[in-house]
């Protein structure tokens, strides 16, 4: 039986880490000094929750032709899609949220 492979890991890591940042960079917004709010911090997660969904994204897809995926492989990638579609739908709403002055 085949095992989860390096792609199939690697991409489910960057989706976890995307979905935290995207959960998260509200509240990354308030570490300027004093606890103030600083827009620096809220644009730096809300991009680092987009770079890690993408680069998920396209290591899901990378080599995907040449390789035969397991179950585990499949079942890892579909959370993994689940929760990039989460985490970019999320940090879109809450840009747009936060510019409209909601």
């Amino acid at each position: 039986m085949r095992t989860f492979t390096y792609w199939s890991i690697s991409s489910f890591i960057l989706a976890i880490i995307g979905f935290i940042f995207s959960m998260e960079f509200q509240s990354i917004a308030y570490w300027g000094p004093n606890r103030t709010l600083t827009m620096q911090w809220y644009w730096s997660g809300a991009v680092l929750s987009y770079v890690c969904s993408i680069a998920a994204i396209s290591l899901m897809f990378y080599k995907i032709k040449s390789l035969e995926l397991s179950k585990a492989d499949i079942m890892l990638r579909s959370f993994g899609t689940v929760l990039i579609v989460i985490s970019l739908f999320w940090t879109t709403f809450i840009i747009i949220a936060w510019q409209s002055g909601f």
